[in-house]
């Protein structure tokens, strides 16, 4: 069976309690998942989010970017590895 998940980026770029309510709506109305941009250092408010997310019955997926320290192809072995660290960190 397919799912559906909406992009929380249409509103924000920033994930806040404030997206609670948004949350709450795309659940009434049907939706599967939720997906949210991951930007901001910390993990204090991804995880409120992924929280509201599962209490409501909301699956979760985000998306990040790695900056060109932090990118997996690079020839060099320790920007692989900061690379792996912040995917890593993304997953968590």
């Amino acid at each position: 069976m397919y799912k559906i998940g909406f992009n929380t980026l249409v509103w924000s770029a920033v994930v806040s309690d404030d997206q609670f309510p948004l949350l709450d709506k795309l659940k009434a109305i049907g939706y599967d998942g939720v997906e949210c941009f991951i930007g901001a250092p910390g993990d204090d408010a991804y995880t409120r989010f992924g929280q509201h997310a599962q209490s409501i019955g909301l699956e979760t997926t985000a998306v990040f970017v790695v900056d060109p320290t932090q990118n997996p192809t690079s020839p060099d072995a320790a920007t692989r590895a900061k690379a792996l660290d912040r995917i890593k960190w993304g997953i968590d």
